[in-house]
Order: structure tokens, then sequence, then C-alpha cells
């Protein structure tokens, strides 16, 4: 197939990663990693012809570019318009929603605030044993049912705390972030879309990408000085600052949640950036199996990328054994109090109130298990029913990062 004489380009931007450009198509969410000579025909092609485009090229790299392949590539991505479709109008330059609200959130004298609220807290919690979260402390009542009820009212709007200071960061920015509600299971989960973030330079893109956590450590403050205020005023922790502890706790574990580099999080994309690697996770997860299996072919990627492979698989091997030893061991004493709460409660027989409010529970926690372990068979029974007799097909690289997950892109070779 010959290669038309002019070519029509939606309208790309360009991002210089150092020996790479990212390239992408905001609009769509579409984007590419490039390196610098494809990102500079790609650019020829949008002022010149195709034949004025590899001349230059030519000239230049004293080769001639696969200019079929690489306008191919170009297709499946997205980047070219068709005869019928119309020239692409200026961006606004209005700017996005709430975007002075993002500026003074994190403006210096907000982080300035922030940073006081946390040194304060901390302070307290050196000062004073009462107020440091811990697995029993989440049990701010004496009635099994009640505390799971409560906490999932308070900690549902923190969740979406979480992701509206992605939000807002992103908006910062001009970004037209979003969050979305969507389910895992049975759970309902918040997810944010970051639009058009790898259209921003690199070093910008951290702060998006931190955000929650940031908003974790603030919640996590101001619940522990709640707290405090609550035990200065009474002597001792009444119910507010129990339940301000115990939700202390939840946001400290969604806060440590994030460094589980080798998941979807949000310190994985701050890594995955920092250190330019595309697909971090997807590369750490094929090396660390080539190295237990013989069978298993080692990653493929680009030198900068196999030699961040060889000393980051080895950390998130280590980084997976602590993480997976301290979960366990917080599970082994919350599991542990519960148990003993939950036997103390039957023990008082079917005439007490103590006993239907443990059973009410227990049928309350087992019910949730049982229907996820159905739920998760069935989806994996789906999942296998779909991928019968289906081949293997190519993915078009795209898009925002939705925290999670990351986006998928692709290296043009023109």
């Amino acid at each position: 197939m010959s290669s038309p004489t002019r070519i029509r380009l939606h309208r790309l931007t360009f991002v210089d990663e150092g020996d790479e450009v990212l390239v992408g198509r905001p609009d769509t969410e579409s984007y590419a990693v490039l390196p610098a000579d494809g990102a500079q025909l790609l650019q020829r092609l949008q002022v010149s012809t195709v034949p004025e485009a590899v001349a230059w090229y030519e000239a230049e790299y004293s080769e001639t570019p696969d200019v079929e392949g690489f306008l191919d590539d170009l297709r499946t991505l997205g980047f070219l318009r068709a005869d019928d479709e119309a020239e692409p109008s200026e961006p606004a330059d209005t700017p996005v929603k709430l975007q002075r609200l993002a500026k003074m959130v994190f403006s210096r004298p907000a982080w300035l605030v922030y940073a006081a609220l946390l040194a304060s807290a901390v302070g307290y919690l050196v000062a004073d044993p009462q107020l440091r979260p811990a697995p029993g402390r989440i049990f701010f009542t004496d009635s099994l049912i009640v505390v799971p009820l409560v906490l999932a009212v308070i900690e549902l709007p923190l969740i979406w705390l979480h992701e509206m200071a992605h939000v807002l960061a992103g908006r910062r920015l001009g970004i037209a972030s979003r969050i979305g509600i969507g389910h895992r299971l049975y759970f309902v989960v918040f997810q944010t879309t970051l639009t058009g973030i790898y259209s921003v330079p690199r070093r910008k893109r951290l702060l998006a990408f931190v955000a929650g956590m940031a908003c974790d450590l603030v919640v996590f403050s101001a619940l522990i000085l709640l707290a405090e205020a609550d035990a200065a005023a009474h002597g001792t922790l009444t119910l507010l600052g129990r339940i301000a502890v115990a939700s202390a706790y939840f946001s400290g574990v969604r806060f440590l949640w994030q460094f589980l580099f080798f998941l979807e999080t949000d310190v994985q994309h701050v890594l995955a950036t920092a250190l330019r690697c595309t697909d971090l996770r997807g590369l750490t997860q094929i090396y660390l199996r080539s190295l237990m299996r013989r069978n298993v072919p080692k990653p493929v990627g680009t030198p900068r990328e196999l030699a961040v492979l060889r000393w980051f698989g080895p950390l998130s091997a280590l980084f997976v054994t602590i993480l997976a030893a301290g979960g366990a061991f917080s599970f082994y004493r919350l599991a542990t109090e519960y148990s003993s709460r939950l036997s103390h409660g039957l023990g008082h027989g079917p005439d007490s109130a103590r006993f239907w409010d443990s059973t009410a529970s227990f049928l309350f926690v087992t019910g949730q298990l049982a229907l996820v372990l159905t739920l998760t068979l069935r989806d994996r029974r789906r999942a296998a029913r779909q991928s019968t007799g289906r081949g293997t097909t190519s993915s078009v690289p795209a898009a925002a990062p939705v925290l999670e997950p990351a986006p998928e892109q692709k290296g043009l070779t023109p």
C-alpha cells in the first residue's frame, strides 16, 4: 500500500522526556512514547507533505524511515484525521472548574497549615498513648454490629475526599480531571481520571499522584487532634474521641496501602513517572517471574527500563515480604480481638442483647466473606468462558491514568 501524499492529524501534544517524547491526543486520551527522531518526523508531517517529511528525515538521519508502518501506528493510535473530519477548533482559554479552589488548596500557605496539623498530631501521639490508632482501637463500642456500620458511614466520604484531592491537583494544572463511581465485587469504589495529565511535563504530574496521600495525612492529623480535644475536655476519650481514633486507624491504613507499589497505587504511579518506566508494574512482574521460572521469558524494554528492573525487582520482592508479614500480623491482632469480643458476647446466652448483637455481627461478617467468594468464583468462570476460543488481539495505547490504573503506552520507531 502506497503512502498518502499528505496526512491530516488531530491536535497533538509533545512532552520532552529526555531521550524520548511523550506524544498524545488529549481529547481521546491516547498517548505514545516516541524516540526523538520519530517525534520530529511526526512534527514535520503536521506542516509538510509525506515526501517532504521523508526527504527531511533522510537528510537528517541518513536513512529512510518505514513511513507506511509509521502511519499505520499513527492510525491505530487515532492520531490521523479522516478526510471527512472537521478541522479541530482552538482550545478554550477559560480555566477548568474549581481551578481557583485547587490553587488555594495546594498553595504554600495551605501546605504550612497541613504541616502544622501533622506536627501537632505526631506530638500528641507521642505524649498520649490512648490516641494511638491500633487494630483493637477500632472497637469504639461494645456493639460489634454498630462498629462496621458507623465506620462505613464515615470512611466512604473520606475515601471520596482522597480521590477529590487527586481531582483538585489535576484541576490546578488546568486538567479536566474527574471522579467516577464504580464497584469491585459488591464494594462501592471511587476512581479519579486525570484527563490530560500526560500532556504536562513529568515533574508537574507528581503532585497529582501524591495528592490523595497528602489528604489522608491531613485527615489523619485532624482526627487525632479531634480525639485529643475530646480527651482534654473530658479527661478521657468519650465515644466521639474513640470513633475519631478508629477512623484515624483506617486513614493510616489507606495511606500505607499506597506503598504497595507492586499494585496499581499512587506510589506506583509516582515511581513509574520518576523512573520513566512506561509499564513499571507489568515489567517488574515479568522480571520476577523470569527469575523464579526458567520457562518465563525475560521482560522486553529499553536499556534504561532493564537497568531499573535489576534493582527495583528485588526491592519489590522485599517489600512484598515485609508488607505481607505486617498485614498478616495486623489482621491477626484484629481477628483475635474480634474473636474474643464475639465469644464474650455469645457467652451471655440468647436472653441477652449482647448475644444477638454478636450473632448479627457474625452473620454480617461471614455473609460478606461468602458474597466475596461467590462473586470471585463467578467472575473467574465468566472470564474463563470469554477467553475460550479467543485469539490474541492488539490493544490501542491509551489513556489518562485512572487512579488506578497506569496508561498503556507504545513506543513507535519510524
